[in-house]
């Protein structure tokens, strides 16, 4: 399990792997971030393998935000139970350059009843950006919960051309 952190034009990140493949990537100031002391840090003077995915990470990450980018092509895995796990590979499924409510977000899931659920899972979402929950809003259209902040959230969306 590795780790290694860069800047990005939203600031610090950092990005997990495991048996490369990408499980986690967060902003350093955001909330829920992994415990660190599971997880050895890879420098860019690293050789392990794993740097390699790490480098891909940034390289489509600074694409994406010159707007040059639209979907990620990472390995990925995701670390969750069995309900987080739809949730965020239901994120997966939003448009670049589009929006989605949370209500919809049950609703495609067949869980009308689950928002806060859905909501509490969302805000639990290990691959940030990557994994667009970005892209979920209030059913009134106002920006609502995002573990990196509501500006981030803004910058990203006004990023895809949806403000």
């Amino acid at each position: 399990m590795f780790y290694t952190r860069f800047k990005s034009a939203a600031g610090e990140m950092l990005a997990f792997s495991e048996q490369n493949k990408l499980t986690g990537l967060y902003f350093s100031r955001q909330k829920k971030l992994p415990y660190l002391p599971h997880y050895q840090q890879l420098t860019q003077a690293s050789t392990a393998p794993e740097y390699a995915l790490f480098s891909e990470t940034q390289k489509q990450l600074d694409a994406y935000f010159n707007g040059e980018l639209e979907q990620f092509k990472l390995p990925v895995a995701f670390h969750g139970s069995d309900f987080q796990c739809q949730v965020w590979h239901q994120l997966t499924k939003i448009p670049y350059g589009s929006t989605v409510t949370y209500k919809w977000m049950a609703d495609q899931l067949a869980k009308p009843k689950a928002v806060r659920a859905i909501a509490q899972a969302i805000g639990k979402n290990p691959l940030i950006i990557c994994t667009p929950c970005h892209r979920v809003i209030a059913s009134s259209g106002k920006l609502a919960g995002y573990s990196a902040g509501l500006a981030i959230k803004e910058q990203l969306l006004k990023i895809e051309g949806v403000l």
